[in-house]
C-alpha cells in the first residue's frame, strides 16, 4: 500500500496518496511505456453440421459447436503494480533521508483475470442448434 499523507516536509503534495504527490499517470520514469506482455493465446473451435432434407423445399441442418476446446485459460489482466512507496523512519518522524523509499512488488506482470468476449469468460463452451430453412 502506498503512504497516506504528507511524505516530504520541503513539498507540498497536492495527492499526497499518490506515489508522486501530483496524481495523474503514476508510471515510473524507469520503466518503459507498454513493457508488459500478456502471455500467449491458443485457442481450438468447432463446428460440425449436418444438413437434413425433409422434403424438396424445406431443409434442417443440426449443429454442434465448440469454443476453445482445450480449455486453455489465458489472461486478459495483467498485475500492473510494480513498485509501493515505504517509509524506512523511526516512529514519530514527519521526514528523513530514507522517506519515499521505493520497494518491488511481486507478481508484476502475473495474469489476474481471464474474461472475454462475449460471455465474459475464456472457459471451454458448447452448443447445439438447429435451423431450418424453407
Amino acid at each position: 500500500a502506498l503512504p497516506i499523507g504528507q511524505q516530504f516536509s520541503t513539498a507540498a503534495m497536492v495527492y499526497p496518496s499518490s506515489l508522486n504527490g501530483y496524481g495523474g499517470w503514476s508510471r515510473l520514469l524507469f520503466n518503459g511505456i507498454s513493457t508488459l506482455k500478456t502471455q500467449p493465446q491458443y485457442g481450438l473451435d468447432m463446428r460440425v453440421s449436418r444438413t437434413l432434407p425433409f422434403t424438396e423445399r424445406i431443409k434442417g441442418t443440426v449443429m454442434f459447436e465448440a469454443f476453445n476446446v482445450l480449455n486453455h485459460q489465458f489472461a486478459t489482466t495483467l498485475n500492473t503494480i510494480g513498485y509501493t512507496g515505504v517509509t524506512s523512519l523511526p516512529p514519530g518522524a514527519v521526514s528523513g533521508p530514507l522517506s519515499g523509499v521505493l520497494k518491488p512488488v511481486i507478481g508484476l506482470g502475473e495474469g489476474i483475470g481471464a474474461q472475454g468476449y462475449p460471455d465474459g469468460t475464456s472457459a471451454r463452451r458448447v452448443q447445439v442448434a438447429f435451423r431450418v430453412v424453407f
